[in-house]
């Protein structure tokens, strides 16, 4: 599961030519020094935020190299190794940062339960998502973290109930409800599924989750909820 999107645009040429001239400027400069240091964190995290993740990832190593990463810093680091492939670096660090977790501030947490999970971590999610959930328990993600890997572990009674407190948490995001309802389902519990999924289907225009709303209608035979849902599809398709 997911970490709920950030708003984060979308890369560009434009920009990623912009940050490699800034990067090329700060190379030619030097390693980083007290003077040029704003500079380097500066790209690093603008990089990161447009998911220019090659260019940040070279920021935050030179950065790494003359100067103590904070612990957000070192988990946008692993996200950024990650994605450019270099995946047994990624785990090393978010392994150390594994370590410390009440250090990790809310976005760090949501970054290294994320890739604990992408990179099967399982340890690693299970101790960061204890603290994260005393830390932050009104956070929807941290809950359907843990509901995944008590899922994972068989556990589905536990899930369940990570599930249901997590889709109260979050109502706008008809993935987590899709996902508790594939639980119920699996339990034998359709009329709870049933109720969850009716609630769902009027919270999304979503044509992705209303095809998945609509697949688990049809699993459990109701023809009103296949029907109801054909027909949001229709007009979503009659919008376009």
């Amino acid at each position: 599961i997911r970490r709920p999107p950030r708003s984060t645009p979308k890369p560009s040429s434009a920009a990623s030519d912009v940050y490699k001239r800034q990067l090329w400027m700060l190379t030619k400069s030097g390693k980083p020094n007290p003077l040029t240091l704003p500079f380097w964190f500066d790209l690093a995290n603008k990089a990161y935020d447009h998911a220019e993740f090659q260019i940040a990832s070279l920021c935050f190593a030179e950065l790494k190299k003359g100067a103590n990463l904070g612990p957000l810093s070192l988990a946008k680091f692993a996200e950024c190794l990650l994605r450019s492939g270099r995946r047994p670096l990624a785990i090393k660090l978010i392994q150390q940062l594994s370590k410390a977790p009440q250090m990790l501030p809310q976005m760090g947490l949501d970054i290294v339960l994320e890739l604990g999970m992408r990179t099967n971590q399982t340890n690693l999610v299970d101790q960061v998502g204890i603290s994260a959930r005393s830390r932050f328990p009104n956070n929807a993600y941290y809950w359907f973290v843990g509901g995944e890997r008590l899922q994972d572990d068989k556990e589905y009674v536990k899930a369940l109930s990570y599930y249901m407190y997590g889709s109260k948490l979050a109502k706008q995001w008809t993935e987590y409800k899709i996902k508790a309802c594939r639980l119920l389902i699996t339990l034998g519990k359709l009329d709870a599924a049933n109720h969850l999924l009716d609630g769902a289907v009027t919270e999304t225009d979503c044509v992705a989750n209303l095809t998945l709303i609509k697949q688990l209608y049809e699993q459990m035979g109701s023809f009103d909820g296949v029907s109801h849902c054909n027909l949001l599809l229709q007009f979503q398709a009659a919008r376009k």
